[in-house]
């Protein structure tokens, strides 16, 4: 398991730990989760999962419910989450802040919002704004040794990976939807690791590429830490009643 997600999985069982779930079961909703959930608790969970996807929904054996639909809009009606992930998902989201504020709605008070992606300013980030979505196929299944990769139900999915998808944006997002962050780390993701491993000279220009995307963006653009986990607690009311009069 890499460090990070070590890492990560301890931290959010800290959290848990404090603001155990009332009932004992975790309510988690996977949103654009497809065929998996990526919170591994010891706790009881119920999981929701939705996702656009019917081939990625049809594979979903996991879930206790299993829905077909737009995370950005979908009537979750009186439906509330203890957890509310977005893994490797706003990437493929056209209007991120729109879905945030959709999707924190449905977060119970206290509960967490979790958000794992690449940073679009990282080089992967910049490399697959710059290139088309046969590239990112071709990549997952060269270099990943995933053969069904691209066909229906399959990633890579087609990107977008607007601006508000990387960390810096997202803090703000968060802030509006009233999530404070509470846990942030940034890491080398698994599609950079597999390169380096198999394509170790590839890897080499990868990463000189980066350093001169660097120096002639003064640090802005082409980092090496490629991907990205964030996790937000939603303030109660009355902690957001008390902002709103102390403003």
């Amino acid at each position: 398991m890499p460090a990070w997600q070590d890492n990560f999985d301890k931290r959010l069982l800290e959290i848990m730990q404090e603001r155990p779930p009332e009932d004992g079961a975790l309510r988690i909703l996977e949103a654009g989760g497809g065929s998996r959930s990526y919170i591994r608790l010891p706790h009881q969970m119920h999981v929701t999962t939705i996702d656009i996807s019917p081939e990625q929904i049809a594979q979903n054996t996991t879930s206790d419910m299993a829905i077909v639909g737009d995370l950005a809009t979908h009537d979750f009606g009186e439906s509330r989450f203890d957890i509310v992930v977005c893994w490797n998902v706003l990437e493929h989201v056209p209007e991120v802040t729109n879905a945030i504020q959709h999707l924190v709605e449905t977060v119970d008070e206290g509960g967490l919002f979790v958000v794992r992606g690449p940073d679009p300013r990282s080089m992967k980030g910049v490399i697959t704004d710059l290139t088309p979505h046969w590239v990112h196929v071709r990549f997952h299944r060269h270099v990943l040794g995933r053969p069904n990769a691209g066909k229906p139900g399959f990633a890579p999915f087609p990107t977008e990976l607007e601006a508000d998808a990387g960390p810096e944006l997202l803090r703000n997002a968060f802030a509006a939807a009233g999530l404070e962050v509470i846990y942030e780390d940034r890491f080398v993701g698994d599609h950079v690791v597999s390169l380096k491993q198999r394509y170790p000279v590839i890897h080499a220009l990868y990463s000189a590429a980066g350093w001169f995307t660097r120096v002639f963006t003064a640090g802005r653009y082409g980092s090496t830490l490629s991907d990205f986990v964030i996790v937000g607690r939603r303030r109660s009311q009355a902690h957001e009643t008390g902002l709103r009069l102390a403003g």
